[in-house]
């Protein structure tokens, strides 16, 4: 047998990221926004950094012609989390794992941050973070021959960032994802990072956030404290199915081998004394002092979790435990959202807010939801954002939510008569410990039937008197069409009325067109009769042409009826 021509190769994983492909599968959307949701990515991390530590976050975020950064107050990213984001062969995230109501778990945003420059030009990434007085300096770009990561870096002490975090893009332009960018598409493309870093100070409140975009300064103020569920908090073993505990036991096993029972149960709401901790422990038939090892068994030669011995543990910590109630996981500041959405003119614009917290149905979760409905003016400019989508405090760039049902799509929207270029503002907010995304791009997001039933119910309240009114419309509209379809076959009737059939048209022209033809030597032939005949009849008929074969018979019978 013929060997074949072709050769097996290896592909490195590590090259993945760096192709236009693999990064709009990681990113969720297509290259011309990827910088905006980069951005997006980094402003979630910043949140979640400063509300670790319980501070009022600060977040400022500077876009010129050859940079994009973005700067926080929080605690500063670790030494560790730096240099595991440059191994493309795992993630690193302090969400990931745990189920609780945080902005992002994929643990690729850094990531896609090193990826984006180099995909976008070709050419050498250059990136910056500065944290905790140190300055890393990272020059990257991918080597196809040897299928690995080529990382320069450049690590420095010094006067650097202090509290907080710092990440900067060298050398990069917006430009270099748009062949078709022009000064006309930067300033659309302000436009849509201004409606982002807004929607973010809807639902944040607690938040100053400060934009800065070719030199020209949007901010929006801190305003008001706002209630929600923090990475500081503890974790909820109501929340948890028991494969995810499962998950979780594994993953805390892996980085501390020796970890207690006692210090595994700490972890949970309701659970921190040693009372409880032991209590639980009995409950679920365990020793409080023994490591979670207890919990590995042999699976067919492969290690795996004891899944009996973790839900009796978990099944123990719930009855020992009270649930969290929905409001803790917070609802939308009212009069924060009146100030952002109305301004000082808040009385002029129809606004509706509905708010909700969870029935006990939704996989026996807590939530949360805040509807915002607000009429605008008819030559509003604010129409781009018009559907806002946010999901605990974070917003979903073009997002929707649907129930998914077999091959089918449901809208929380339908319904409402409400469409893109209408003059009106729909806010959607949920929290929720659990949110199913539709992709790892985190925008679109699919609800179960109890949920999706109680956040249309919700939009459907706040849009009733827009609905109404659409209805209306529609109707008026039907009704006007179906009158003017009236008047026109009326009209088109009594048109028919006023014409006369050709064969007694003839008997009224004939002899005044065989005059006109004949002239003084009174002879005419058929065909110039014809065409002086023809003027008036059409005009007697109401048609547009006249056939000069029937003609003929019908001036034949004429002169027939009539030899004088």
């Amino acid at each position: 047998m013929a060997n074949s021509l072709r050769e097996h190769f290896t592909i490195s994983r590590e090259l993945e990221y760096f192709t236009e492909a693999e990064l709009t599968k990681q990113i969720g959307c297509s290259k011309d926004k990827w910088a905006i949701t980069l951005v997006k990515e980094m402003v979630d991390n910043a949140l979640d950094a400063c509300e670790s530590i319980g501070v009022e976050p600060h977040i400022k975020i500077v876009i010129d012609s050859d940079s994009i950064s973005v700067q926080d107050n929080g605690p500063g990213i670790p030494e560790n989390v730096i240099t595991g984001s440059l191994i493309y062969s795992s993630t690193i995230s302090d969400k990931r794992g745990y189920v609780s109501p945080s902005r992002g778990q994929q643990g690729n945003a850094l990531k896609c941050l090193y990826a984006v420059p180099y995909v976008a030009n070709g050419e050498q990434a250059q990136i910056e973070i500065q944290a905790h007085k140190t300055r890393y300096f990272y020059r990257i770009s991918a080597n196809k021959i040897s299928q690995s990561i080529d990382i320069i870096p450049d690590v420095q002490k010094g006067d650097f960032v202090e509290n907080g975090s710092f990440f900067k893009i060298h050398n990069f332009d917006l430009a270099c994802l748009n062949s078709q960018f022009s000064q006309k598409n930067r300033i659309s493309t302000k436009q849509e990072f201004i409606s982002l870093i807004w929607k973010f100070s809807l639902c944040n409140p607690h938040t100053k956030f400060e934009l800065i975009f070719d030199g020209d300064v949007i901010t929006y103020p801190a305003t008001s404290p706002q209630q929600k569920w923090t990475l500081k908090d503890a974790l909820v073993s109501h929340w948890y199915s028991q494969e995810q505990f499962c998950d979780l036991i594994s993953h805390n096993i892996n980085i501390k081998p020796d970890m207690s029972v006692n210090e595994f149960v700490k972890m949970f709401n309701g659970l921190k004394t040693s009372a409880k901790q032991k209590e639980v422990s009995d409950k679920a038939g365990l020793n409080s002092r023994d490591g979670l090892k207890q919990f590995v068994i042999d699976n067919n030669g492969k290690q795996d979790i004891d899944k009996d011995k973790a839900l009796n543990l978990l099944m123990a910590m719930n009855q020992l435990s009270v649930p969290v109630k929905p409001e803790k996981l917070g609802l939308l500041n009212k009069d924060h959202l009146k100030k952002m959405l109305n301004g000082d003119d808040e009385y002029s614009r129809v606004y509706e807010h509905k708010q909700s917290k969870s029935k006990p149905d939704y996989k026996g979760l807590p939530y949360t939801i805040d509807v915002v409905f607000q009429g605008l003016d008819d030559d509003s400019e604010e129409r781009y954002s018009n559907y806002i989508l946010c999901v605990n405090h974070t917003v979903l760039i073009d997002g929707r939510a649907y129930l998914r049902f077999g091959n089918s799509l449901y809208s929380i929207t339908e319904g409402t008569h409400i469409s893109y270029n209408n003059p009106v503002r729909l806010l959607v907010h949920i929290t929720c410990p659990y949110i199913d995304f539709k992709d790892k791009g985190k925008n679109d997001i699919y609800l179960n039937e109890s949920l999706f039933s109680d956040v249309k119910e919700k939009v459907a309240l706040a849009c009733k008197a827009w609905t109404k009114l659409q209805k209306n419309k529609t109707r008026e509209q039907r009704a006007s069409w179906k009158q003017e379809e009236r008047e026109v076959k009326e009209q088109e009737r009594e048109a028919k009325r006023q014409y006369i059939y050709q064969t007694k048209a003839i008997k009224l022209i004939a002899e005044d067109a065989y005059t006109k033809a004949a002239g003084d030597i009174n002879i005419a032939a058929f065909r110039q009769v014809y065409y002086a005949a023809r003027p008036k009849m059409l005009q007697l008929t109401g048609k547009t042409e006249l056939d000069d074969n029937y003609f003929r018979k019908l001036l034949r019978k004429f002169m027939k009826d009539n030899p004088d």
